[in-house]
């Protein structure tokens, strides 16, 4: 009788502890992240932990990864970030009909390297010595949607471009990851270029309106023109050229098919060199 005991017994404790192992591994109902402290780092979606996210084995693993647009925003004024400043950041999840929502987001620059510092809210905290931001266990409900606002401090010296990724869960509640739904959403800014408006007081070269959709106009003087030397070459935030052409009328319409964000427009004479900062939404 006393075998049958002690076998029992052990019998229990390795039960017992196989729970322990699997709730430590995540590996359990959707509760284990939604209510249990937040997602575990690098399950942003970003280069830096991999490109991972929560929808894997053993997770919340029914159905694939969606790509969402917008829905990480920030205060970040279009023309760029400023090193060193804080600004306001907020991740939003929406899906009809659920009512569980997470989020993981960290800041990572052009060499997927972590930059700036995340700053937790009431309703968020940090992951991975704050390489990540989440949601808390207290913060995860809603109807529809869900949103969560924290802060990132830009790096204090002059990184190039900086890209937030994020990841979201919406969850219907059931204890099973079945119908638990995985987005991604990602928002780059732009560093803001310092004092760099003009190294020319020349009053007859512009391009104008500085913030536009991509089609921009340039003025020359007839001076400029005379040199049968001016050309427009433009530069992205990262020092590449992007465009390039040769101004041969006093006042050019300039289409450029590149992405959003802030460039460089350098207008090179005969005698003199113009730079303008130009913004494309």
């Amino acid at each position: 009788m006393k075998k049958i005991f002690t076998t029992i017994t052990a019998f229990a404790a390795i039960i017992s502890f196989c729970v322990v192992l699997v709730s430590w591994n995540g590996i359990g109902n959707e509760h284990e992240t939604l209510m249990s402290g937040g997602a575990p780092q690098k399950v942003a979606g970003d280069p830096f932990g991999g490109n991972f996210t929560c929808a894997k084995s053993g997770c919340h693993d029914d159905g694939t990864v969606t790509p969402q647009t917008g829905w990480i925003t920030t205060d970040i004024p279009l023309d760029g970030y400023i090193p060193g400043t804080t600004y306001n950041v907020t991740a939003t999840v929406t899906l009809a009909g659920h009512s569980l929502f997470g989020f993981e987001v960290s800041a990572q620059n052009a060499g997927d390297t972590v930059v700036g510092t995340l700053i937790a809210s009431a309703e968020t905290q940090l992951k991975g010595s704050g390489k990540y931001v989440t949601h808390t266990a207290t913060s995860n409900t809603g109807t529809d949607t869900r949103s969560w606002t924290f802060q990132w401090t830009a790096p204090t010296t002059g990184l190039g471009p900086v890209t937030l990724y994020g990841a979201f869960l919406a969850a219907d509640g059931s204890d099973d990851p079945t119908g638990d739904l995985v987005y991604t959403s990602t928002t780059e800014v732009s560093e803001y270029f310092v004092g760099i408006e003009s190294v020319s007081a020349e009053a007859n070269i512009n391009i104008y309106p500085s913030v536009s959709n991509g089609q921009f106009t340039l003025q020359v003087g007839n001076e400029q023109l005379a040199n049968d030397n001016c050309n427009l070459e433009i530069y992205n935030v990262a020092g590449a050229k992007v465009y390039q052409s040769k101004i041969n009328s006093l006042k050019s319409n300039i289409v450029l098919p590149v992405p959003a964000g802030m460039y460089l427009a350098w207008i090179k004479t005969g005698n003199t060199d113009t730079l303008r900062k130009i913004i494309i939404k």
